[in-house]
């Protein structure tokens, strides 16, 4: 995948390698302020099978592999890398963990700053709308006239799968080129609980029956009848909103946006986490057994 950065993410790292391991899949990005992001994937569904490993045993291997074969095809070498980002949830305990573990290594090995960039942020990278150069939206890239914001604004209502029968999800307010700003900070809930929230963002904006510009994003749209039904309802498209997820390459581009947060020291590159419970008991998992028949 190849994601056009909106504009030079001036004073940010002249490259920068991304990480990002989501569930059953990982990917990793290099990009610079030529404003091409390059990405390799990895898919192996037999994780997600009944009775498959997880991500654990083969994300860390698979991120390091796919990470030296993309730096041997966009040429570059690990000390061409200024800085380094990784999406640090909120998702799948054990897949945030492998990604953060990576990007610490790296930035210990090579005294590089590290970012994490908010998994569900992440995903505005897709929307054709933010990719918009800043300085087609009124202000010249990477700035804006003082006291006014780069471009006109949306909301994005993000939510993917939790699993459990639940979704992690969050609001962001989004403007072209810009990193997003929390609305209703990540959290995790059932789908009737999301759509609660979201309908409490847009009531508290005096906008739930406005027509507000806002968006869609994440698998969870395609996976809960409940999501599907709001995001109808709402004008928004589930099809094109599940469409878009987090990966390594939409990581990159947020993190070297307007407004990003700075890279900090190794340390500091740990995961989100907004669960504490990460599995059903043996109860639940028969009652949500029961469910299905």
């Amino acid at each position: 995948m190849t994601i056009q950065l909106p504009s030079d993410p001036i004073g940010r790292p002249e490259r920068l390698l991304a990480v990002c391991v989501h569930w059953d899949d990982c990917s990793v990005a290099v990009g610079s302020r030529d404003g091409v992001i390059s990405e390799v994937w990895s898919q192996q569904p037999d994780r997600a099978a009944p009775g498959g490993a997880g991500a654990a045993p083969l994300a860390s291997r698979d991120a390091l592999l796919l990470m030296d074969r993309l730096l041997v095809r966009t040429g570059t070498s690990l000390a061409d890398v200024e800085g380094l980002c990784f999406a640090k949830g909120p998702g799948a305990f054990t897949a945030l963990r492998v990604a953060a573990g990576l990007v610490q290594g790296l930035a210990l090995t090579l005294s590089k700053p590290v970012a994490g960039i908010c998994s569900l942020a992440a995903m505005v990278a897709q929307d054709p709308a933010w990719q918009i150069p800043v300085a087609a939206s009124g202000a010249a890239p990477g700035t804006a006239p003082a006291g006014e914001p780069p471009g006109p604004s949306w909301l994005q209502f993000s939510a993917i799968d939790a699993r459990m029968g639940e979704c992690y999800f969050a609001v962001h307010e989004c403007r072209s080129g810009s990193h997003p700003q929390a609305v209703r900070p990540p959290a995790v809930g059932k789908p009737d609980d999301v759509v609660s929230a979201f309908d409490q963002v847009l009531t508290r904006r005096g906008m739930k029956h406005a027509g507000i510009i806002s968006t869609a994003a994440g698998n969870a749209f395609r996976l809960s009848p409940i999501l599907v039904r709001w995001a109808h309802e709402s004008g928004l498209d589930p099809t094109d909103a599940a469409a878009r997820s987090p990966t390594a390459a939409a990581v990159l581009a947020v993190a070297a946006s307007v407004g990003a947060p700075a890279g900090g020291p190794a340390r500091q590159a740990l995961p989100v986490y907004v669960r504490d419970k990460i599995a059903l008991d043996v109860a639940e998992q028969r009652a949500q057994a029961s469910a299905r028949t």
